[in-house]
């Protein structure tokens, strides 16, 4: 149990510093519990089910748009199957996973004018995933 709280810590620390070192930052929604600041980077995320949990093969690469220490939001250029995710966070050697719902939709127009789907998501536990040999290659 004191290593679960220490690896929260960890995780809360490194968002804090993501946020600070990415100096954009973005007003407050009123909906969310929790301040959400930009965070205009790429980050690996794979989508699940019931049936289908995620594994290296299902993990592909995201623009990200904001990030808080209770959720997230990620630009898509369709919408997805299903309504939970995993998200890889961090650095390697430090990477943290965690599982996420989508709880908002919204439909905007890229940079190059393609029509995309920006999804926010609700941080809901630690994830089991983590990195292996065989997937660190593939996320890197």
């Amino acid at each position: 149990m004191v290593r679960a709280k220490q690896t929260d810590v960890e995780f809360f620390t490194m968002v804090h510093e993501l946020r600070r070192e990415s100096r954009m930052f973005a007003e407050p929604s009123r909906r969310r519990a929790t301040e959400r600041h930009a965070f205009a980077c790429r980050q690996w995320i794979a989508m699940y089910d019931d049936e289908n949990h995620p594994d290296e093969r299902t993990f592909r690469e995201v623009d990200c748009c904001d990030l808080s220490t209770g959720g997230f939001s990620f630009l898509v250029p369709e919408l997805p199957r299903a309504d939970r995710l995993c998200i890889r966070l961090g650095a390697p050697g430090a990477y943290v996973f965690m599982n996420a719902l989508v709880v908002h939709c919204s439909p905007v127009e890229t940079d190059g004018g393609a029509p995309g789907f920006v999804l926010g998501c609700r941080f809901t536990a630690r994830s089991e995933a983590k990195a292996n040999p065989v997937m660190e290659p593939a996320l890197n």
